[in-house]
C-alpha cells in the first residue's frame, strides 16, 4: 500500500475535525443510551413553567414544599420540554452533542491548532464521562466562548461589548454563569 504525501498532509491538517467527529459520535451515543438522572426533573419543570410560570417554591419537594426555590436554569428547562415534545430524545441528544462539539472546537486556541490533537482527545474523553442531555453542557459552551473571546485579541476588540448579552442568556440557562463572572473579575 502506497501512502500519498498529499493524503497524509490532508489527514494531518484535518485531524482535529476527525477527532471532533469521533467525539461527537461517542457523545451522541452516550446521550441516547445513558439518560441523565435529572432529565425527568428538567422535563417536568419545563412543562410546569410553561403551564403556570416560574415557581417560587419547589413543586417536587415533599419535606420542604414551602421552602423558597430559585430555578437558576428555568430557560433550559423550558427549552428541554419544548424540544422533547417537538424533536424527541434523539433530537435533544443531537442538539446537546452539537453544543458539546462546538464547545471543544472553541476550546482549541487558534495559535496551537496543529498541536491540539492530544489535548482535544484528553479533554473530550474526560468531558464524555459527564456528558448527556444536561444543562451543564450549556455552561461548558458559554465558558469556552467566554475564554475564546477573552484570550483572542481580535475577538476581544469586536465582542467585548456583547459579553453582557451573553451573560443574560447564560444566567437564565444554567447557574454556571458564576464561574464566568469570576473569570471576568
Amino acid at each position: 500500500m502506497v501512502i500519498n504525501v498529499n493524503s497524509m498532509a490532508f489527514f494531518k491538517k484535518h485531524l482535529n475535525l476527525f477527532i471532533l467527529l469521533i467525539l461527537g459520535i461517542a457523545a451522541f451515543l452516550r446521550a441516547t443510551i445513558s439518560l441523565d438522572p435529572d432529565f425527568g426533573w428538567h422535563l417536568r419543570m419545563g412543562e410546569l413553567i410553561m403551564q403556570k410560570g416560574i415557581p417560587l417554591t419547589d413543586p417536587f419537594s415533599y419535606t420542604m414544599s414551602s421552602y423558597n426555590f430559585i430555578d437558576h436554569e428555568w430557560l433550559s428547562n423550558v427549552l428541554i420540554a419544548i424540544g422533547y415534545k417537538s424533536i424527541g430524545i434523539y433530537g435533544l441528544a443531537l442538539i446537546f452533542t452539537l453544543i458539546f462539539v462546538v464547545t471543544l472546537f472553541l476550546a482549541i486556541p487558534k495559535k496551537f491548532k496543529e498541536y491540539a490533537s492530544l489535548p482535544l482527545v484528553l479533554a473530550g474523553s474526560l468531558m464524555l464521562g459527564f456528558f448527556g442531555i444536561r444543562t451543564q453542557v450549556i455552561s461548558w459552551f458559554f465558558l469556552a466562548l467566554l475564554l475564546r473571546v477573552i484570550f483572542d485579541e481580535d475577538l476581544w476588540k469586536k465582542w467585548k461589548f456583547f459579553l453582557p448579552l451573553i451573560f443574560i442568556f447564560w444566567v437564565n440557562l444554567h447557574g454556571g454563569f458564576a464561574v464566568g463572572i469570576a473569570i471576568i473579575f
